[in-house]
This record gives structure tokens, sequence and C-alpha cells, in this order.
């Protein structure tokens, strides 16, 4: 799926330094670019909103700041359900209970 992206669109843009609101300042066919400061630019792909470099971390963009939460939400209900499921030792749930899980996963 492509993003509509257009010039002067707000984005907000995660990296390790956590999220800033940038202003998109150009837009072509597979790409967007948002300005950092005066001299220097991200440039970032229209269909992953990932950032285009080499090396290093990544840098994402996201249209609003429910995208980002959203995603960290998600984030802590996989490591929660994964904890949950690490050690089958420790967990009760009866057969039922996990065929319930597996279906609702589509395992």
């Amino acid at each position: 799926m492509k993003n509509k992206i257009k010039v002067n669109q707000k984005v907000f843009v995660k990296d390790g330094n956590g999220v800033a609101e940038k202003i998109v300042n150009k837009v072509g066919r597979k790409y967007f670019y948002v300005k950092i400061g005066h001299w220097s630019e991200m440039k970032f792909s229209i269909e992953t909103m990932e950032e285009f470099k080499d090396w290093g971390d990544k840098a994402k963009a996201y249209l609003n700041l429910s995208d980002i939460e959203d995603e960290k939400e998600a984030m802590k209900i996989s490591g929660l359900i994964h904890n949950e499921f690490r050690y089958p030792s420790h967990n009760t749930y009866s057969i039922e209970q996990l065929r319930k899980v597996a279906e609702i996963l589509n395992l």
C-alpha cells in the first residue's frame, strides 16, 4: 500500500533520539524527504515509511502519533505473550485454552 505523501505535509519521525515532528519538503515516485536543520535532509521510502540508508539504525516516519502508540502497544503485548509461553513448564493452561489461543493466532 502506498501512502499519500505531499509536500508541506506534517510527519512524525521516530529515531533513536525519540519522536520529532517534521515537514515533507520533496516527494518523488519512490521516496520523500524531510529537512533536518538548514543543510541536510532524511530520505524515506513512500511504501515502507522507513529511512533509506545503508548503515546504522533507520528512522521511521508516521502520519500520526496514534500509529506510534499503536506500534508500542503491539510490541508490549507481543513481548508479554512471548514471555508467558517462554517456559512451558511454568504455564498452567489447559489444552482447550491453548487450542483457543492457537485458533486466534491462526496457527
